[in-house]
């Protein structure tokens, strides 16, 4: 898993780069970051 969180940050980091923060492609990255580390989060607490 953390594999894949390090792979999606460096993807996001690329679409910030290129895109700009606000474009929508960099948003839906972000988001898509953001499920995982919190899909991540909620497996530890339990």
């Amino acid at each position: 898993m953390r594999n894949k969180i390090e792979q999606l940050r460096a993807e996001l980091h690329e679409y910030i780069e290129k895109y700009g923060f606000l474009d929508q492609r960099t948003i839906e990255k972000s988001q898509e970051l953001d499920k995982l580390i919190l899909s991540e989060q909620i497996k530890k607490s339990s």
